[in-house]
């Protein structure tokens, strides 16, 4: 079973945490071996004849989340102490101890530069508050410290306009009811009016070009269709 890693937005992390996103949909790279650009091949034929894998894995396969963190120290109990950004705190027995260790090390380089280190002298601890605390981009998480596990359901591929309005909906955007109209109406998330979009297609095209930039909806690249579920660490088993 192959685990690869995984960058969400904390936004779309919150959103698997609530269990409302159940798709991602990642921009497919260009195979030189194939061609230079990818939007004059089609990828969703040479995929479905298997003259292409998916980077993320076959079906079965888990990915492990990427997201942001902050060390804040070992416990008494020697865990490892990790705060995600939803202020959920988890504690880990971990297998690499030297790197803990040395990130132990590090981390009290920086709260003293701050003065922020609390001596425990009866304990012969040092100690900081966790909201003094830097957080770390997602990027450099550790896979120990990985809490959510995602066990593929689905790959295929397709345009990135192509998505339906249920997969929209799957894609982790946020709904609101409309009292006035009684219908359910959808977040935009570009900076300005309107706060609501009628369509799920328009909220998540808002949610695309907000992460990818004014231009990636309207290049309409081919993307990789990744559906999931959220499993147990398997490595704990």
């Amino acid at each position: 079973m192959k685990q690869t890693p995984i960058l969400f937005s904390d936004l779309m992390v919150n959103s698997i945490l609530k269990g409302t996103k159940k798709q991602t949909r990642r921009t497919v790279k260009a195979n030189r071996r194939i061609c230079e650009d990818p939007n004059q091949v089609n990828y969703q034929e040479w995929f479905n004849k298997g003259y292409v894998t998916c980077p993320y894995g076959e079906v079965g396969d888990v990915l492990w989340v990427r997201e942001t963190w902050k060390f804040l120290g070992m416990s008494e109990s020697e865990d490892v102490v990790i705060m995600y950004k939803d202020g959920s705190i988890a504690h880990i027995n971990p297998d690499d101890e030297d790197y803990w260790n040395n990130k132990l090390e590090d981390l009290l380089d920086v709260m003293a530069k701050k003065d922020q280190v609390i001596v425990d002298e009866e304990n012969e601890r040092y100690t900081w508050e966790h909201k003094n605390v830097p957080w770390k981009p997602s990027i450099h998480i550790p896979k120990e410290a990985a809490r959510i596990w995602l066990k593929l359901t689905g790959i295929r591929v397709e345009k990135l306009q192509d998505i339906s309005s249920e997969d929209a909906i799957d894609e982790g955007i946020t709904v609101c009811f409309d009292s006035g109209t009684q219908k359910n109406r959808y977040k935009n998330y570009l900076k300005g009016a309107p706060s609501l979009w009628p369509t799920s297609y328009h909220s998540f095209q808002s949610l695309w070009e907000s992460i990818n930039g004014g231009d990636s909806w309207q290049n309409n690249p081919w993307v990789w269709v990744l559906e999931f579920v959220q499993i147990a660490n398997p490595n704990n088993n």
